[in-house]
Protein backbone atom coordinates (compact mmCIF):
# COMPACT_ATOMS: atom_id res chain seq x y z
CA UNK A 1 0.00 0.00 0.00
CA UNK A 2 1.89 3.38 -0.77
CA UNK A 3 1.77 5.56 1.29
CA UNK A 4 2.50 9.44 1.20
CA UNK A 5 5.28 10.49 3.56
CA UNK A 6 6.14 13.78 2.61
CA UNK A 7 3.95 16.71 0.94
CA UNK A 8 5.55 20.15 0.57
CA UNK A 9 2.91 23.06 1.77
CA UNK A 10 4.73 26.35 2.45
CA UNK A 11 5.43 27.71 5.78
CA UNK A 12 7.89 29.53 7.81
CA UNK A 13 10.80 27.58 8.79
CA UNK A 14 11.91 27.30 12.05
CA UNK A 15 15.42 27.79 13.90
CA UNK A 16 15.60 24.00 14.87
CA UNK A 17 15.09 22.82 11.19
CA UNK A 18 18.39 22.02 9.17
CA UNK A 19 17.83 21.62 5.02
CA UNK A 20 19.80 18.57 3.79
CA UNK A 21 21.35 19.31 0.14
CA UNK A 22 22.73 16.11 0.48
CA UNK A 23 21.27 12.64 0.69
CA UNK A 24 23.19 9.27 0.25
CA UNK A 25 21.91 5.52 0.49
CA UNK A 26 23.33 4.14 3.84
CA UNK A 27 25.58 0.84 4.50
CA UNK A 28 23.78 0.90 8.19
CA UNK A 29 20.03 0.51 7.65
CA UNK A 30 18.00 -2.62 8.84
CA UNK A 31 16.95 -3.17 4.44
CA UNK A 32 20.55 -2.58 3.77
CA UNK A 33 22.09 -4.93 6.32
CA UNK A 34 19.56 -7.48 4.81
CA UNK A 35 20.30 -7.11 1.54
CA UNK A 36 24.18 -7.31 2.47
CA UNK A 37 23.94 -10.46 4.20
CA UNK A 38 22.13 -12.39 1.72
CA UNK A 39 24.51 -11.11 -0.63
CA UNK A 40 26.82 -12.34 1.47
CA UNK A 41 25.53 -15.87 2.07
CA UNK A 42 24.74 -16.11 -1.65
CA UNK A 43 28.72 -15.67 -2.50
CA UNK A 44 29.59 -17.72 0.31
CA UNK A 45 27.61 -20.60 -1.25
CA UNK A 46 28.64 -19.96 -4.80
CA UNK A 47 32.57 -20.32 -3.69
CA UNK A 48 31.58 -22.97 -1.35
CA UNK A 49 29.94 -24.74 -4.63
CA UNK A 50 33.28 -23.97 -6.68
CA UNK A 51 35.42 -26.03 -4.03
CA UNK A 52 33.21 -28.26 -3.39
CA UNK A 53 31.68 -30.05 -6.20
CA UNK A 54 27.85 -30.56 -4.68
CA UNK A 55 26.22 -28.65 -7.94
CA UNK A 56 25.62 -30.12 -11.69
CA UNK A 57 26.47 -27.28 -14.49
CA UNK A 58 23.05 -25.75 -14.42
CA UNK A 59 22.55 -25.62 -10.50
CA UNK A 60 26.42 -23.96 -11.25
CA UNK A 61 24.93 -21.23 -13.61
CA UNK A 62 22.09 -20.48 -11.39
CA UNK A 63 23.80 -19.68 -8.34
CA UNK A 64 26.40 -17.94 -10.38
CA UNK A 65 23.60 -15.16 -12.07
CA UNK A 66 21.95 -15.18 -8.74
CA UNK A 67 25.11 -13.77 -7.08
CA UNK A 68 26.25 -11.69 -9.87
CA UNK A 69 22.84 -10.37 -10.02
CA UNK A 70 22.90 -9.23 -5.98
CA UNK A 71 26.46 -7.63 -6.24
CA UNK A 72 24.90 -5.59 -9.02
CA UNK A 73 21.77 -4.69 -7.23
CA UNK A 74 24.18 -4.11 -3.59
CA UNK A 75 26.11 -1.85 -5.93
CA UNK A 76 23.89 -0.26 -7.61
CA UNK A 77 21.11 0.55 -4.29
CA UNK A 78 24.51 1.48 -1.84
CA UNK A 79 25.39 4.32 -4.79
CA UNK A 80 22.29 5.93 -4.54
CA UNK A 81 22.26 9.88 -4.44
CA UNK A 82 20.18 12.70 -4.45
CA UNK A 83 21.74 16.67 -4.15
CA UNK A 84 20.91 19.77 -4.47
CA UNK A 85 23.17 22.33 -5.91
CA UNK A 86 22.65 25.55 -7.42
CA UNK A 87 18.97 25.72 -8.56
CA UNK A 88 19.44 21.78 -9.58
CA UNK A 89 17.91 19.02 -8.39
CA UNK A 90 20.07 15.74 -9.03
CA UNK A 91 19.62 11.78 -9.05
CA UNK A 92 22.94 9.62 -9.94
CA UNK A 93 23.59 5.80 -9.30
CA UNK A 94 26.54 3.41 -9.88
CA UNK A 95 24.10 1.39 -13.06
CA UNK A 96 21.83 3.79 -13.65
CA UNK A 97 20.74 6.84 -15.67
CA UNK A 98 21.47 10.54 -14.31
CA UNK A 99 18.30 12.22 -13.96
CA UNK A 100 19.30 16.99 -13.56
CA UNK A 101 15.79 18.88 -12.96
CA UNK A 102 16.11 22.65 -13.18
CA UNK A 103 14.43 23.94 -10.12
CA UNK A 104 12.17 26.60 -12.24
CA UNK A 105 10.97 23.78 -13.89
CA UNK A 106 9.32 21.15 -11.05
CA UNK A 107 5.95 22.42 -10.14
CA UNK A 108 5.48 20.09 -6.71
CA UNK A 109 7.77 17.28 -5.49
CA UNK A 110 6.26 14.17 -3.60
CA UNK A 111 7.61 11.09 -1.62
CA UNK A 112 6.02 8.25 -1.28
CA UNK A 113 6.82 5.31 0.64
CA UNK A 114 5.86 2.00 -1.09
CA UNK A 115 6.83 -0.56 1.68
CA UNK A 116 7.70 -4.16 0.14
CA UNK A 117 7.02 -3.60 -4.13
CA UNK A 118 8.04 -5.96 -6.34
CA UNK A 119 10.33 -3.71 -8.34
CA UNK A 120 12.41 -3.28 -5.46
CA UNK A 121 12.00 0.60 -4.49
CA UNK A 122 10.97 1.48 -1.30
CA UNK A 123 10.24 4.84 -1.56
CA UNK A 124 9.27 7.22 -4.67
CA UNK A 125 10.22 10.25 -5.53
CA UNK A 126 6.98 11.70 -7.49
CA UNK A 127 8.42 14.93 -9.90
CA UNK A 128 6.16 17.03 -11.69
CA UNK A 129 7.17 19.22 -14.04
CA UNK A 130 5.92 22.46 -16.17
CA UNK A 131 4.67 21.50 -19.54
CA UNK A 132 4.81 17.87 -19.27
CA UNK A 133 2.21 15.72 -18.72
CA UNK A 134 2.87 12.90 -16.77
CA UNK A 135 4.78 12.93 -13.45
CA UNK A 136 8.64 11.79 -13.20
CA UNK A 137 9.10 9.05 -10.80
CA UNK A 138 12.42 8.11 -9.29
CA UNK A 139 12.57 4.92 -7.49
CA UNK A 140 14.91 4.60 -4.04
CA UNK A 141 16.27 1.33 -3.18
CA UNK A 142 15.93 -0.01 0.88
CA UNK A 143 19.02 1.52 1.86
CA UNK A 144 17.49 4.73 2.30
CA UNK A 145 17.27 6.35 6.01
CA UNK A 146 13.53 7.73 6.02
CA UNK A 147 14.71 10.72 8.25
CA UNK A 148 17.53 11.78 5.37
CA UNK A 149 14.98 11.74 2.65
CA UNK A 150 12.47 13.56 4.51
CA UNK A 151 14.60 16.24 5.49
CA UNK A 152 16.50 16.07 1.94
CA UNK A 153 12.58 17.11 0.82
CA UNK A 154 11.85 19.55 2.76
CA UNK A 155 15.14 21.31 1.57
CA UNK A 156 13.78 21.31 -1.68
CA UNK A 157 10.39 22.25 -0.94
CA UNK A 158 12.06 25.62 1.16
CA UNK A 159 13.86 25.65 -2.07
CA UNK A 160 11.11 25.90 -4.72
CA UNK A 161 9.07 28.63 -2.36
CA UNK A 162 12.62 30.50 -2.51
CA UNK A 163 12.04 30.63 -6.24
CA UNK A 164 8.65 31.44 -6.61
Amino acid sequence: MTQTIVEIKARPKTDKEEGLLNARADFMTPWGALLLGVTIVLTVFFLLALFIPVLDGLQMIIVALLTMGSWLYLINRFSERLQLDDGVLEFNCALGRKHRFDLSEISSIRLNDMGWALSGDFYVLQIEVFNRDDVIELGLGPCWRRSHLTSFVRSVGSALNNIR
